[in-house]
């Protein structure tokens, strides 16, 4: 069968995926430095979350939350993949999204403006580079007969692997490279949580799909920015 133009963008675009990180952390790294310069860091770390969940249409968090309540609640597959479809919002879905918006904005606050700026930078590529390995690693979960909405993604070859590396460890070399932090811990454990979110799928869902990759980017790009915070607080 054919797919429609619209339908094979969707299914490509997996390719350039970290890039729209490059824009969206872009543009929260310069409201957070020049911002904290005539507001307190707390306000001009507000006014970034804000703007980014403006821009996105608040995709990213939305899949979060519908997530965690799937996975919470779902005890099949189908159950699971039924309650990411559902628009109705539950308390526990509901929690987990405080509670990632209140870690976010505190580990960014725990840094100073041109450090906090470099890491969310960093973090939005990375976080996408490193969730589109689930393409590679978990079968596709979704009946696209049911949403043509829902669009499989095609698995990276060689060459987009490599585009899709690059994309995302470029601007965590940036900033490696400017703040002298520790890159093993800032690699390593993000990837650890990719890897038990990872299993999380592979066990409960038997695969992957638009609503996963979205959480597990968000889940990634935090766990980064708060390594960076406790690496920077001396913690680690």
């Amino acid at each position: 069968m054919k797919i429609p133009i619209n339908s094979h963008i969707r299914h490509r675009s997996i390719t350039f995926w970290p890039i729209t990180g490059w824009l969206i952390g872009g543009i929260m790294a310069v409201v957070i430095y020049f911002g904290s310069a005539y507001v307190p860091m707390p306000i001009a770390v507000g006014m970034a979350i804000v703007l980014r969940i403006l821009i996105t249409r608040g995709k990213h968090e939305d899949s979060l939350r519908r997530c965690v309540d799937a996975f919470f609640y779902g005890k099949t597959p189908s159950e699971i993949i039924d309650r990411q479809r559902s628009n109705s919002l539950r308390v526990i879905g509901l929690i987990a999204l405080l509670v990632y918006l209140i870690l976010l904005f505190t580990s960014l606050c725990a840094l100073s403006p041109q450090t906090a700026a470099l890491t969310i930078f960093a973090a939005e590529p990375f976080s996408k580079m490193v969730a589109s390995q689930l393409v590679q690693m978990l079968p596709y979960a979704w009946n696209t007969m049911e949403n043509d909405m829902e669009v499989a993604f095609r698995k990276p070859d060689v060459k987009t692997g490599i585009l899709l590396f690059l994309q995302g460890i470029v601007p965590l070399g940036i900033m490696l490279y400017v703040t002298k932090a520790r890159w093993d811990l800032l690699v390593f454990v993000p990837c650890l949580v990719m890897y038990f979110l990872y299993l999380l799928m592979w066990n409960r869902l038997k695969g992957y799909n638009a609503h996963c990759l979205n959480m597990v980017a968000r889940l990634i790009e935090l766990t980064l920015i708060i390594t960076a915070a406790a690496l920077f607080y001396g913690l680690v």
